[in-house]
């Protein structure tokens, strides 16, 4: 049962060959039913549980003295679009919006546009060289305005020493 259900949506099982040992045989013939359907069928009247977690069922035995729970839900996904810009309404090519806490992110196009995955609840960090980094939470559309970082702008310092011959010197 568990090689068919695996075949046919990719779904993976836990399970000791001890616990099945437990297990009285299964009949079902199903069409067009969710996965919750089909281990429902299968579980009926069996000394066994099971629990879904992503694309996994976990089997456990019905008489363990340690309470069922359900792992909490996931967050629902959500497409995050959003556009960076300056403080004049210019776009900002390149900055770095991530997933706070995780490696998940992307850059913006040249047009200071991002498009990204999260779940409800996250928090992207939006960063650009040069400028302060802003963490805000997640929403379907988001329009980031960076400030300048002040204490960048006095950090470059050119210094220049030598000679060179004119005929050396190209001007732009």
């Amino acid at each position: 049962m568990f090689r068919e259900i695996k075949r046919q949506t990719g779904y993976s099982f836990v399970y000791t060959a001890k616990q099945l040992e437990k297990a009285a045989p299964v009949t079902v013939s199903l069409k067009n039913r969710s996965i919750a359907d089909v281990l429902e069928a299968c579980f009926r009247n069996q000394p066994l549980v099971y629990t879904l977690l992503d694309d996994m069922v976990i089997v456990k035995d019905k008489t363990l003295s340690i309470p069922r729970f359900d792992l909490p839900a996931a967050q629902p996904a959500v497409k995050v679009r959003g556009k960076v810009t300056d403080e004049k309404g210019q776009p900002l090519p390149a900055a770095s919006v991530q997933i706070k806490g995780t490696q998940r992110g992307a850059l913006t196009d040249g047009e200071g546009n991002f498009q990204l995955e999260a779940e409800t609840g996250n928090v992207l960090v939006i960063s650009l060289m040069g400028f302060e980094t802003v963490e805000l939470p997640v929403s379907e559309n988001m329009n980031v305005v960076l400030k300048i970082k002040q204490s960048d702008l006095e950090a470059v310092v050119v210094v220049g020493y030598g000679t060179q011959k004119k005929v050396n010197l190209t001007v732009p």
